[in-house]
């Protein structure tokens, strides 16, 4: 859009880099640019000798603004066109400018550029997607949850609810005591000052601890006993059920083929049938249309009898009143007296 206003205005200003128009001077006859909010609408008046004060530069200095009464209303811009939108596109778009109003007769300056608000940016939406919809998270890894048992290798994930207690050992056999140097360095100084009897007393103490911690251990391997009795009997029984399931399996397996036979021959003589009842129904048919034939040529026969009686009707009255007209006729001939009365 700038390029059409330099070529309109004979080169009298041209646009910086950053999009704005320095300052140049113009003589009394040269119309003068008011610069509007668009850079596309731009107005053009006559005023004598003015000068253009526009920000262009940092270091050009900057006019003191005069008292501006309430600007006029902004020009419509023109329609755009494709030769426009090219050249637009092809220039640096400058930032918005408010439009100014009829400055003194010496000096006209625009007014500097408001930075335009940007609308608040709205945060990223919640997520509402539904719990049932959203990405499944697998149970972890047994080795994860538990340690790996030397008598056992992990194959993959296991479900966490589906783990007994003891499936990672025992607790009492599979703890692992933490050593440390300076414990043992300790106890071996206090006991160098140890009397005999204090140190009987200790190992009393330690062998009664000893004893009380080898009870736990027993017991606790008496309860793995009777776990694994248990998970064993729960083995047998689920292994019974499945027996019953696969048995159940088979027996549906045989009814369905059972069914299968009996569908298939049900089916063909259905087949057999049907094709036996659309050849009846094309012969009843064929015997209904030869019916309705025979049934209208006996109708317009009889309609012809009818006709031909009424002809024969006629015929004979006609002959009977000819044949004595006729001997009528003979009879005067034969005795001309009887003429008169005859006739």
């Amino acid at each position: 859009m700038f390029s059409r206003i330099s070529r309109s205005a004979t080169g009298l200003f041209s646009p910086s880099p950053s999009g704005r128009i320095n300052e140049y001077k113009i003589s009394e006859k040269q119309p003068v640019v008011d610069i509007v909010a668009a850079p596309e609408a731009i107005t053009i008046l006559e005023e004598p000798s003015p000068t253009v004060a526009v920000h262009g530069l940092e270091e050009e200095p900057v006019v003191e603004p005069t008292p501006m009464p309430e600007p006029e209303p902004t020009a419509l811009p023109a329609p755009a066109t494709a030769e426009s939108e090219v050249e637009a596109a092809r220039e640096p778009t400058p930032a918005s400018i408010d439009p100014v109003p009829t400055p003194s007769p010496s000096v006209m300056q625009v007014a500097p550029e408001k930075s335009e608000k940007l609308a608040p940016v709205d945060p990223a939406p919640h997520d509402v997607t539904p719990y049932s919809d959203a990405k499944h998270i697998p149970y972890p890894p047994l080795d994860d949850i538990r340690p790996e048992s030397p008598f056992s290798q992990s194959s993959g994930p296991t479900n966490p609810s589906a783990v007994s207690t003891f499936a990672a050992g025992a607790a009492t056999t599979t703890a692992q005591k933490a050593v440390n140097e300076t414990l043992h360095r300790r106890a071996a100084t206090a006991e160098n000052v140890l009397t005999s009897e204090e140190k009987a007393k200790i190992e009393k103490t330690e062998a009664r601890d000893a004893k009380q911690l080898s009870k736990i251990i027993q017991n606790e391997g008496k309860v793995e006993d009777r776990l694994l009795k248990t998970s064993i009997k729960e083995l047998a029984r689920v292994q019974k059920i499945q027996k019953a399931a696969a048995a159940e399996e088979a027996s549906a397996i045989t009814a369905h083929a059972k069914a299968v036979r009996l569908e298939q021959k049900l089916n063909k003589a259905y087949l057999e049938a049907k094709s036996k009842w659309e050849s009846a129904v094309v012969d009843l048919k064929s015997k209904e249309e030869k019916l309705a034939s025979a049934r209208e040529h006996g109708q317009t026969q009889t309609a012809l009898v009818k006709e031909k009686l009424l002809e024969v009707e006629a015929l004979r009255a006609q002959k009977a009143t000819d044949d004595r007209e006729r001997q009528a006729k003979l009879a005067s001939l034969k005795n001309p007296a009887l003429t008169g009365t005859a006739l």
